[in-house]
C-alpha cells in the first residue's frame, strides 16, 4: 500500500502500539505484542486500568481524564534508559486514550490561576523553559501563559517532594537548591543541582510516579499543575503534530518515511516566519533545512563579479537548503522571504536522525534531484560539489 493511502485507524494503531514499545523495551515482542493486541481486542480499555486511575474526578474538565498519545521525545527516552539501567523491573507505562480538541479553553481560561512574579523571575523561567524540550512546541502567547501559570514552591531539607508510585499532580522545574532522584530500592537516577526538571512522565502517560524525589538542601521549584499542563502543554503539542502531519502529506518526498517517524517529524518542526529578509547565506554553514508553509522565497547566487542574480523562485510545496546538510558543504546560494513567509524549520541533528529514507530518495532519484539543482549551480560546480554524491549514479547528462 502507498504510504498516501494509510488508513487512519491503522496508523493511529500502529503508532500507539509503537508508544508502548518504546517506553517497555519488552525482551519478547511477539509475546508483548500478543498480550498488547489481546487485552486491547477483549477490554477496548487501557491496560493496568485502575492502576492508572484518574484521582481528579471532581475537576470540572471532564476531558482531562484521558491522556495525550505523545511520542517518546528524545530527550525523555533518555530518562526512561537512566531507569532501564537501575537493573530494577519497572512498573508498565500505559498511556490512556486522549482526544485534546475536547478541552473547553472557555472553561479552562476561566478558571486558569495566575501568580504574580517579577520581572527578574519571568526572565529567569523563560530562559529555563528554552532549554526544556516539552516547551519546544509553545508559541510566545502560550509560554507567557505558562510562566504565568507557574507557582513558586519551597522546600526544605528532606522533604519528599514527589514519591514513587503516586499519581502525578505537577510538573517541576529547579529554581535552586539540590535534589535526588531514586528508586524503592534506593538506587540513584538522577541528582539535580540548581537545574533541570521532573514529574513529566506521569503527566505525559498518566502513569504512576517511577521514581521518589527528596530533596538533598532547601531549594525552591516553579511548578505547574496537572490540568493546565495538559491544556496549555499537551494540548498545544497535539495540536502542532496535527497541522504539520497534514502538511508532511503535501511533500511526496516525505512519504518515504513511516508514520511513526512521520510524527517525529512532526514534533521536530518547528514554524518560522520571515519578512522581506534573508533565510539562508551562500557559503555559510548550513544548520537546518526549510519547507515552505505559505509564501514565496528568491533565490540568488553570487556571479564572478561578486553580484547577486537571480536563479530561482520557491512556493509552497517546495524545500530548500537539504543540499547543505545532504553534501556537508556551505551553502551554495542564498535565499530571501519574498514579503512574509511562513516556514517549517528542521534542524540538522533532526534531519540526521529523522530523514533517512528521504535522503536515500535524493541519491537515487538523483535525475528529478538534479533538475532542482542545475536551476542554482553551474554544471562545474554541480560536477565539484556532488561529485562523492554521484559516484555510484548513471553519468550527468548537461
Amino acid at each position: 500500500m502507498n504510504n498516501s493511502e494509510q488508513i487512519p485507524e491503522l496508523t493511529k494503531l500502529f503508532n500507539e502500539f509503537q508508544i508502548q514499545v518504546q517506553i517497555q523495551k519488552p525482551s519478547n515482542l511477539i509475546e508483548f505484542a500478543a498480550e498488547y493486541f489481546t487485552k486491547l481486542a477483549n477490554k477496548k480499555t487501557p491496560l493496568n486500568q485502575d492502576e492508572n486511575k484518574n484521582i481528579y474526578d471532581d475537576e470540572k474538565f471532564s476531558s482531562e481524564e484521558e491522556n495525550y498519545e505523545d511520542d517518546v521525545m528524545e530527550d525523555e527516552m533518555s530518562t526512561i534508559k537512566r531507569m532501564q539501567s537501575s537493573q530494577v523491573p519497572r512498573k508498565s507505562i500505559i498511556c490512556e486514550p486522549f482526544d485534546p480538541s475536547s478541552i473547553d479553553n472557555e472553561t479552562f481560561e476561566k478558571n486558569r490561576k495566575i501568580f504574580p512574579k517579577t520581572p527578574k523571575q519571568m526572565d529567569k523561567i523563560a530562559e529555563i523553559m528554552k532549554t526544556i524540550f516539552i516547551f519546544n512546541c509553545l508559541e510566545e502567547e502560550q509560554i507567557e501563559k505558562v510562566m504565568q501559570s507557574m507557582f513558586l514552591m519551597e522546600v526544605l531539607q528532606g522533604d519528599v517532594v514527589i514519591k514513587e508510585n503516586d499519581p502525578g499532580n505537577n510538573f517541576y522545574i529547579v529554581d535552586y537548591g539540590k535534589f535526588t532522584a531514586a528508586n524503592k530500592m534506593k538506587t540513584v537516577l538522577e541528582r539535580y543541582d540548581g537545574e533541570g526538571f521532573f514529574g513529566e512522565l506521569a503527566l505525559l502517560y498518566n502513569c504512576p510516579r517511577a521514581a521518589t524525589v527528596t530533596a538533598d538542601t532547601d531549594g525552591g521549584l516553579w511548578a505547574i499543575d496537572r490540568i493546565t499542563f495538559r491544556q496549555l502543554i499537551l494540548k498545544s503539542a497535539y495540536q502542532k503534530r496535527q497541522r504539520f502531519l497534514e502538511f508532511i502529506k503535501s511533500f511526496s518526498i516525505l512519504n518515504e518515511l513511516s508514520p511513526y517517524d512521520q510524527c517525529n517529524l512532526a514534533d521536530a518542526l518547528k514554524t518560522k516566519i520571515v519578512t522581506n529578509e534573508r533565510i539562508i547565506c551562500e557559503g555559510e554553514t548550513g544548520d537546518r533545512m526549510y519547507f515552505i508553509e505559505e509564501g514565496e522565497a528568491l533565490v540568488t547566487v553570487l556571479n564572478k563579479d561578486g553580484v547577486e542574480e537571480e536563479k530561482n523562485r520557491l512556493h509552497s510545496g517546495d524545500y530548500f537548503g537539504e543540499v547543505a546538510l545532504l553534501a556537508k558543504i556551505p551553502r551554495i546560494a542564498s535565499v530571501y522571504a519574498v514579503g512574509t513567509i511562513k516556514l517549517a524549520e528542521l534542524d540538522v541533528n533532526s534531519y540526521n536522525r529523522l530523514m533517512g529514507p528521504c535522503i536515500d530518495r535524493m541519491r537515487s532519484n538523483f535525475t528529478n534531484y538534479q533538475t532542482q539543482l542545475k536551476t542554482i549551480l553551474t554544471k562545474n560546480q554541480f560536477q565539484e560539489l556532488f561529485h562523492d554524491l554521484i559516484t555510484n549514479q548513471e553519468p550527468i547528462s548537461t
